[in-house]
């Protein structure tokens, strides 16, 4: 449920730093940048801390 809300965020964040940018405000595409940076940045956090590839049983003998 993190992920699909980061990603939503980090779309969001990137629709509006477009939007900001092609009608040329300056304040609304700094905010779609922070918005982006900070999902994507929880993203590669949630990644990093997410299950890693299964471990190798080994039967000693």
């Amino acid at each position: 449920m993190a992920r699909v809300l980061g990603w939503l965020v980090f779309a969001a964040g990137l629709g509006a730093a477009v939007y900001g940018i092609a009608t040329l405000h300056v304040v609304i595409s700094v905010i779609g940048l922070i918005l982006a940076c900070t999902a994507g940045l929880t993203l590669l956090k949630l990644r990093a801390d997410g299950p890693g590839p299964e471990p190798e049983v080994r039967i000693a003998g």
